[in-house]
């Protein structure tokens, strides 16, 4: 199982002395400010179903409309970035597969609000 960054950087907040942002979850909020308070974020992410409303809470997005879409289905990156089985990347399946789900973002509706322990 993989634990988003945002778990890491909240656990150590203070204990290096320096801000810390090892999560791109941080920039939710600050998108989310920038299209008007209108609108959905749109979040790729390496595994849907691993990305909770948690993780949006602890960053500050838990009500904002988000569209999350996981690359895990998609088999040169789930071969090469999630499961390790190679390290020879073929870039332009991965350019393909990133702009299929790209596309699966722009088309999902604003319906998914991060509330409570689920995503609806």
């Amino acid at each position: 199982i993989q634990v988003p960054l945002v778990h890491h950087m909240l656990g150590g907040r203070g204990k290096v002395g320096v801000p810390m942002f090892a999560s791109s979850l941080i920039q939710v909020p600050l998108v989310h400010h920038m299209l008007g308070g209108r609108g959905k974020v749109g979040v790729l992410t390496a595994s849907g179903p691993n990305l909770t409303a948690q993780h949006f809470a602890a960053v500050g997005a838990g009500d904002i409309p988000v569209a999350v879409q996981g690359m895990d289905d998609y088999r040169e990156f789930r071969e090469v970035i999630l499961e390790g089985q190679r390290d020879d990347m073929d870039m332009a399946k991965i350019e393909k597969e990133v702009l299929a789900r790209r596309q699966a973002v722009a088309q999902d509706p604003p319906r998914r609000r991060c509330r409570g322990a689920g995503m609806h």
